[in-house]
């Protein structure tokens, strides 16, 4: 996608924020998807509660101002669910702006860590992608990772970003011209890699 084909629209919101770290994916990795994102003309907002903000400067600080915006703390309930709604998608942990963009039907790429069985726990929806890494220690069910979050560290920005906007272009390939599509579509994306043990 060229730049000008984005112009005028909504950004896409970032929540990179959990309840508990091994479920967040690391910034490095969103500021990754960010940065494929700015090539291909999308802009960004990074949403989380103002204690959060701090965080969210760190991620949104190298890119330009005009294009990626720190909205943690900055925006009411109905305000963010108004960017959820108007967004092309919306990108977040298991945490609950993700389960809140995927009742509102948006599409929501779900990063799932492996602390958690994702299909116990992933947003439910009509356009959910749920991306989880599951070495052999998962689900653990813990707080704190032994393996250094191997699940999230190594499951990139760039792959990420790959797979959503390809299925999100293929699924706008298949429904054009149908009018409404009645059917939900869940899609589940597993880069499944053994070989990090408990």
């Amino acid at each position: 996608m060229m730049a000008n084909e984005t112009v005028g629209r909504a950004p896409i919101v970032i929540a990179p924020f959990a309840n508990e770290r091994a479920r967040e994916w690391p910034l490095e990795n969103f500021h990754e998807f960010i940065r494929c994102g700015l090539k291909d003309g999308y802009d960004f907002v990074v949403s989380g509660m103002r204690g959060q903000r701090p965080l969210a400067n760190v991620l949104v600080r190298s890119f330009p101002a005009d294009r990626v915006r720190n909205a943690c703390g900055a925006t009411t309930w109905r305000e963010m669910q108004t960017l959820l709604r108007q967004a092309p998608f919306v990108v977040a942990n298991n945490s609950g702006i993700g389960h809140l963009a995927a009742d509102l039907g948006q599409w929501v790429l779900c990063v799932f860590s492996g602390s958690h069985s994702w299909v116990e726990w992933m947003p439910r929806g009509p356009k959910v992608v749920t991306l989880a890494r599951m070495p052999a220690c998962a689900p653990c069910e813990r707080e704190r990772c032994p393996n250094d979050r191997d699940c999230m560290i190594n499951l990139r920005g760039s792959f990420a970003y790959a797979e959503m906007t390809a299925i999100i272009r293929d699924y706008s390939k298949k429904t054009r011209g149908q009018g409404t599509v009645h059917q939900a579509v869940q899609v589940m994306t597993a880069n499944i890699s053994p070989g990090v043990t408990q």
